[in-house]
């Protein structure tokens, strides 16, 4: 027996505006680690695998942006060309969740290795 989910349009905007927001302000975290990092001028190995990382995040996140819009401008549209179904959105949905995932992974190894960066450097300080 087939699962046959009726999800209305107006949900699925929903869920793109809030995925959007999201990661814009995924992004900005993202891109502010990475401009603390480049004025920091610290040259060693876990400063690289941070700034590494919050690219990679950035990155990602980004593409979820491009990803979710298309579902975005579907959804909004007054005269629909055809009916939607969820299936129209499935690639869609199934690239923004490997992509979420993996820019959280990114966003997580970024903030453990802020952490082993900061104590690190307070030590090493006369």
């Amino acid at each position: 027996m087939p699962l046959d989910l009726k999800i209305t349009l107006e949900y699925w905007n929903t869920l793109a505006n809030l995925t959007i927001l999201t990661s814009t302000l995924l992004i900005r975290f993202s891109v502010s680690a990475v401009t603390n990092l480049l004025v920091f001028n610290k040259n060693d190995t876990l400063t690289n695998c941070v700034l590494k990382s919050a690219m990679l995040s950035a990155g990602y996140f980004l593409v979820i942006i491009f990803i979710i819009t298309p579902i975005l401008i579907i959804t909004t549209t007054e005269n629909f060309l055809k009916p939607s179904i969820i299936h129209d959105f499935l690639i869609h949905s199934v690239i923004a969740m490997v992509t979420v995932l993996i820019g959280l992974l990114s966003l997580v190894v970024i903030i453990l290795l802020s952490g082993w960066i900061q104590p690190n450097c307070s030590i090493n300080k006369p």
